[in-house]
């Protein structure tokens, strides 16, 4: 899952540094645990349909102001990991290589990493999450995506 670590630092960066008015407001919503949304058995059902393995337990982290990460090895999900302005800079003006993907959320789209790592980032409401995946060997990330779009339409729901 390294390569995740540098595709999320690329998308960062891609961003640029958010202005201090960028950051959430105070009294924002809180922070939501990453792994009590993306459950064991989820990450279970997209590793046997993928061929690929997950870790348990997973790892938990902080991510940006008021994000949160759930990590398996072969799946991760990252819940509001960019401040609201440039999570909203990208929903309205993606970078030319990430895909709409119709019927997750209110807008997704979804971006491969020479078919090694592919990322899906998802708008819903006050929400925004990206999950990212391993892609297995001999496989590509257009194969795996119905997989992909059914963890993100199982995450969907359980955003409060």
């Amino acid at each position: 899952m390294n390569i995740i670590i540098l595709s999320l630092l690329a998308a960062v960066s891609a961003l640029g540094a958010a202005p201090s008015s960028d950051q959430n407001p105070a009294g924002a919503s809180a922070r939501i645990n990453a792994c009590t949304v993306l459950l064991p058995d989820v990450a279970a059902t997209f590793a046997t349909a993928t061929n690929t393995k997950v870790k348990s337990p997973p790892a938990e982290a902080p991510v940006g102001v008021n994000g949160s990460s759930c990590d398996y090895g072969a799946i991760a999900l990252h819940i509001n990991p960019f401040a609201v302005v440039s999570a909203e800079r990208m929903r309205k003006s993606p970078q030319k290589d990430w895909v709409p993907v119709s019927g997750v959320g209110d807008a997704a789209y979804l971006h491969s990493v020479q078919d090694v790592l592919a990322e899906m980032l998802v708008w819903r409401g006050s929400h925004h999450f990206g999950i990212l995946v391993d892609v297995p060997a001999g496989s590509t990330a257009e194969q795996i995506k119905p997989h992909i779009i059914q963890v993100a339409n199982q995450i969907i729901p359980r955003l409060k």
